[in-house]
């Protein structure tokens, strides 16, 4: 075999190997939609509607995700309102290496929960994430940004700071549709050491068919340095049914 012909034939097998690793890494676009609704109501001796509701919508283009949540809650006993809470979020990854374990986001998010103090609040965090397990069956995900929060209280008043945001979450799959996952995230006042908040949730997905799922979650929020009048902590136990699209 002469010098050309081994050349060529390195040749050919260099435009193979490209080929096969092009392949690999533009993968399809994905995207997910889901909706979340719960509902329970009495009557009688006591009139109480409560109602949950939420969508999570994310689309993956190769190195690129953008990912949308939204979350709310009603409570109405006799003729009054005793829980009401929103919250949502807009959040752009970028994904490095094959295995996309490592990324930079930006995470926007609005909440109001007037019955702990909060008429309104909005958070930029600016970050970093990393899978430290990433396998069939379980993730262990660790993420860290630096973050601004603008908050205005039911009184009124303003409170604008830089925060740091550092969180943790594990998901476990039973089933690629059967899961469960418990999440935390620490968010310090960097203006004031006392000022701080921790969000803990666990919740557990039952699949029901291929697009309707059984929900459970427990939601646990804690606020070192409250609104003035209002309580540290609200824990919220949500169950529903969750359909994906």
């Amino acid at each position: 075999m002469d010098r050309r012909t081994v050349g060529a034939a390195l040749a050919l097998l260099g435009v193979a190997a490209a080929t096969q690793a092009r392949a690999q890494d533009e993968t399809p676009d994905l995207i997910k939609f889901t909706i979340d609704a719960g509902l329970a109501s009495t009557s009688g001796n006591s009139n109480i509607t409560t109602i949950t509701g939420g969508q999570t919508f994310s689309y993956t283009a190769g190195h690129f995700v953008l990912s949308q949540a939204f979350d709310m809650l009603f409570n109405r006993t006799e003729d009054s309102t005793t829980a009401e809470t929103y919250k949502g979020n807009v959040r752009g990854d970028r994904t490095f290496g094959s295995a996309k374990r490592l990324s930079v986001f930006l995470d926007l998010r609005g909440s109001r929960n007037r019955f702990a103090g909060i008429s309104r609040r909005f958070e930029q965090a600016l970050g970093v994430a990393y899978d430290v397990v990433k396998t069939e069956k379980n993730v262990i995900a660790v993420e860290g940004a630096a973050t601004l929060v603008q908050q205005r209280g039911t009184n009124g008043l303003d409170d604008n700071y830089p925060a740091a945001l550092a969180g943790a979450r594990y998901l476990h799959y039973f089933t690629p549709d059967a899961t469960f996952t418990v999440s935390g995230e620490y968010i310090p006042n960097l203006e004031n050491g006392d000022d701080y908040r921790l969000i803990g949730q666990a919740k557990i997905l039952a699949p029901l068919s291929g697009t309707i799922a059984l929900s459970f979650s427990y939601l646990i929020r804690f606020d070192n340095e409250p609104e003035p009048g209002f309580l540290k902590t609200d824990k919220f136990f949500t169950s529903g049914i969750q359909i994906s699209l």
